[in-house]
């Protein structure tokens, strides 16, 4: 170790040793310590150590490292400053001590309250809210009182050796969802007197099971509850009533007294908590969960943190950049059992960003590495920003509430909060990812196609999920996959898809997609775009789900090739040979702590910065925006092959790009670039065509869709359509005005997106919709102007059926369309500042006239060299922000993808294989299998 030197590289000192100074900067970073034995009064000497992390952090400048020597540390610390790229801050625990930050205290003063039922009290003084405390007893986790304490036949979880934190589901139905939804009625609740349950929590999983749901039980009686202040959006009352035949209700009754009944349980109330020790005797040890988040490095830059264990508390990344967590272990992240939408667990609160659901990371490159991540109610990782890094970690038992948290986030129903921002691009590489309620991951939020400015999916930089192991998921709910998206793109800049590949996935448990023979262990949902899926390996042990891959429809733009699956395979991650791999060519997969794999570099692109003050002409200034300023790069060589680019701008104006009027429905009453046109949002329609959610189908020759007072203006250039076709044989539509048979203006050729496919029971499968979609271009003449009604006329060469289509594009304006309420565009344009549109950011509030933060746009292919224009247009008066650089990027086409498709480690001239972990205990699948004839 460094000694510790505490002189620091003040100006003072820069000043009075002059030149000299440079001599000792390597000496000027210091080494501080820290101990439970310590003092805060002391100086943080080797000798002489503080007694808190706090107070060891707040003396922490660039270069500075913390040892932490061995102990438990009660608090959460919060990091008032980061380092820099030259001189990171560092944090780690002192080699071979075992550091804990906890999120817990102490519980003491027990005495006796049940003799008989061997129920102990003492003081708890604070809570964290219902269904949000924690107990442990000798490290070990207590469980918090529940009905019943062991599942029903049949309801068991599939998988052993899972901690005692996943449910034990009892048999509980909604009697009378249409109009008593909030009734729940079950055998095991025959014989209680009224009100035996009030108070107490009902969570259950009934019919779509999409999410668990809870609420509180406001009256009990015999053989029912009455739950009340339930979750949001009560998925008990299902308005399809084809979910209505296939309940398969499951529930428990959580945080009563009435159900402290058994060794290892325990209630709170009023402020005293209640406990049967596991062990029969006096409780010893016993601490609870006091604290939700245990580090804090939100809005800093450049820190590391190595060797730490943090436990029963979860650490808050937001908006941070270039921070590292190498070799940590998190237990027991988050814990609920209340949950009122997709992140909420607390009314008025943001519980995803608060870390209270899952380690919140946002900002740009930050890594964690090597790390363990275990038990966790929320998410393991909730990831925002740009290009962060998960290698080779464990993330294990996630998501045991049953909601829509995945082990890794990408953005769930808070996409809103990111769009225009650059984001995406991630490394997820050789982790193993095990035992989930739900998915293992997500691809980029849950719904941004359809919210988004132009119906198109928002933009998004692909990412790298490769190498991973992935098993045991869709543990709890229903209609989902191992990886999944919906209505959202896995790569919209520079031509680079999310890329999914060399994965090991295994054992799938979702009862719909057995019950319905369809979905997979990689269920691309509607809407799920720009995906690439190669060289996976996957399988299905005996009773678990027996499907690979499944895409739902509008799926534009996906590749898959080179995968393997086994269905009803017998062997384990450990017995795999060669032959089992795709193409006989096995590769390494998982987490391997003590050979810590390659990382791979993604994404791979080139970039071309442009530094705003390098400008070579200018009108405006950059650090005060304004409508009609512009900034000119002489000589830009477009030949190079730009295909999006990224500025850096800050603003501290929160109206600027938040009005969504031109969203609504329906979009093609608005005067907008693009001006969209969606397929089942139509003035009138040909009597054969059908609607299915955002798509029409059964779409013959000759069919047309009808859109009223289209205000076309000045008239557009092109006509995108999204659309599947299953045909080899020519398809088309044209674009017609004012009639069927009216002037027409465009015409798009429809080529061949997917082929057909089956879904159902073998003995009787039905033809599925169509689920690989594709877009076509066509050109728009110039008589396409003013307001019109625009007709969709669909065609055929050989008269059958045409297609399915999902939504309709006009695009690149031939004039200048108004600027709406708020609206805020810095404009992209070549050869002059009123030149060709190349493309255009949407800057939104940063957070601050200084904080720069990051905005995307792709951009049309341009030619030559010639100048490049940022022109600012605005609708709001005064400055609206500052610009600091703008980047050009494209795909490296000659990158080699280091750390890709890497074979497994061989010793003693065999394969090293991941040893399996939570065998399958139960067989849910075979329910749903017809015997053989």
């Amino acid at each position: 170790m460094k000694t510790a030197v505490l002189l620091r590289k003040t100006p003072g000192l820069l000043l009075f040793w002059g030149v000299a100074a440079l001599t000792v900067s390597a000496a000027t970073a210091a080494d501080f310590y820290v101990s439970p034995s310590g003092s805060d009064d002391h100086p943080g000497t080797q000798e002489k150590p503080f007694a808190t992390l706090q107070a060891a952090v707040n003396r922490l400048q660039p270069g500075d490292t913390l040892w932490i020597r061995g102990g438990v540390y009660r608090e959460t610390v919060v990091f008032p400053a980061g380092g820099t790229a030259e001189k990171p801050v560092t944090v780690k625990a002192c080699r071979g001590e075992r550091v804990v930050i906890s999120g817990c205290e102490p519980i003491a003063g027990w005495t006796v309250h049940d003799k008989a039922k061997n129920i102990w009290k003492a003081p708890m003084p604070w809570t964290l809210g219902t269904g949000r405390n924690q107990v442990f007893c000798d490290g070990r986790v207590m469980i918090e009182a529940r009905h019943p304490n062991e599942p029903a036949p049949g309801l068991e979880m599939f998988v052993s050796d899972l901690s005692p934190l996943w449910p034990t589901f009892g048999e509980f139905s909604i009697s009378d969802p249409a109009k008593n939804p909030g009734r729940v009625v079950s055998k095991l609740l025959d014989g209680d007197p009224p009100d035996h349950w009030k108070g107490a929590l009902y969570y259950g999983v009934h019919f779509q099971g999409w999410s668990a749901q809870t609420g509180v039980i406001e009256r009990s009686e015999p053989g029912a509850i009455h739950v009340g202040d339930r979750t949001n959006q009560w998925w008990f009352a299902p308005a399809d009533s084809h979910w209505l035949k296939n309940e398969e209700g499951r529930g428990m009754i959580v945080g009563h007294i009435n159900a402290l009944d058994r060794p290892g349980e325990w209630h709170w109330q009023d402020g005293i908590l209640y406990l049967i020790p596991p062990s029969g005797a006096e409780p010893r040890n016993v601490e609870a969960k006091r604290r939700q988040v245990a580090l804090d490095l939100s809005g800093r830059e450049h820190i590391r943190i190595e060797g730490i264990a943090v436990e029963a508390a979860s650490a808050r990344l937001e908006d941070s950049a270039h921070c590292v967590f190498d070799r940590c272990r998190f237990d027991y992240v988050s814990h609920f059992t209340r949950l009122y939408s997709i992140g909420q667990v607390e009314r008025g609160r943001d519980t995803i960003k608060s870390g209270e659901t899952g380690l919140f990371v946002s900002g740009r490159d930050n890594a964690f590495s090597s790390c363990a991540i275990r038990f966790s109610a929320g998410a393991g990782i909730h990831l925002r920003g740009y290009h962060h890094t998960i290698h080779n970690c464990l993330i294990d038992e996630v998501c045991y509430t049953a909601h829509y948290f995945n082990t890794i986030t990408d953005a769930v129903s808070d996409f809103a909060d990111y769009e225009d921002f650059r984001v995406g691009g991630h490394v997820i590489t050789y982790n193993t990812l095990r035992n989930s309620g739900r998915h293992f991951f997500n691809i980029y939020g849950n719904g941004t196609s359809t919210a988004s400015r132009d119906r198109g999916p928002m933009d998004y930089m692909a990412t790298l999920f490769a190498h991973n192991h992935l098993y045991n998921g869709m543990l709890l709910t229903r209609d989902a996959g191992f990886i999944t998206g919906y209505y959202g793109s896995g790569g919209t800049l520079n031509g680079l898809r999310t890329r999914i590949a060399y994965n090991v996935m295994h054992d799938n448990y979702d009862l719909f997609g057995m019950r319905i023979n369809a979905l997979g262990m990689v269920y691309l949902d509607a809407g799920t775009c720009d995906v690439e899926l190669d060289h996976n390996l996957l399988w299905a042990a005996p009773g678990s789900h027996q499907r690979a891959m499944w895409f739902n429809s509008c799926c534009a733009d996906v590749r898959e090739h080179d995968n393997v699956f086994h269905p009803r395979f017998t062997g384990t991650s450990a017995t795999l040979k060669p032959a089992d791999f795709p193409q006989g060519k096995p590769f390494r997969f998982g987490h391997d702590f003590d050979n810590p794999p390659p990382v791979a570099d993604w994404p791979p692109l080139k970039t071309q910065r442009l530094d705003i003050k390098a400008a070579s002409s200018q009108a405006g200034d950059p650090g005060r925006l304004k409508d009609g300023d512009w900034f000119a790069f002489d000589a830009v060589k477009f030949d190079d092959g730009w295909q999006s680019a990224v500025v850096r701008f800050a603003g501290d104006v929160k109206a600027i790009n938040s009005d969504r009027a031109a969203r609504a429905k329906p979009r093609h009453r608005k005067a907008t670039d693009p001006l969209v046109l969606e397929a089942v949002t139509n003035d009138g329609r040909h009597e054969q065509i059908k609607t299915q959610w955002t798509f029409i189908h059964n779409v013959s020759d000759g069919c047309w869709l009808r859109f009223n007072q289209v205000p076309l203006g000045e008239g557009y250039r092109r006509f995108r359509v999204v659309y599947g076709n299953t045909s080899p044989e020519p398809r088309w539509l044209e674009v017609r005005l004012d009639s069927v048979d009216g002037p027409p203006a465009g015409r798009v050729d429809l080529p061949q997106t997917d082929v057909p496919r089956q879904r159902g029971p073998a003995d009787k499968p039905t033809t599925s919709y169509i689920q690989i979609y594709g877009e076509a271009v066509g050109e728009i003449s110039e008589s396409a102007a003013g307001t019109r009604d625009v007709f969709v006329v669909f065609r055929s060469a050989d008269g059958r059926p045409v297609g399915e289509f999902e939504y309709f594009r006009f695009e690149q304006y031939r004039g200048t369309i108004p600027l709406q309420k708020d609206e805020v565009k810095l404009e992209l344009r070549a050869g002059g500042k009123d030149g060709a549109k190349l493309g255009e950011f949407h800057p939104r509030f940063t957070g601050g006239a200084g904080k720069f933060r990051e905005f995307v746009t792709p951009l049309e292919p341009a030619r030559g060299t010639q100048p490049l224009f940022l022109v600012v247009r605005s609708a709001l008066p005064g400055p609206v922000g500052a610009v600091e650089s703008l980047d050009l990027q494209r795909a490296d086409g000659s990158a080699v993808l280091r750390g890709i498709g890497n074979p497994p480690l061989v010793r003693g001239g065999e394969m090293v294989l991941p040893q399996p972990t939570h065998p399958p205990r139960a067989r849910p699948a075979d329910k749903y299998e017809k015997p053989a004839p």
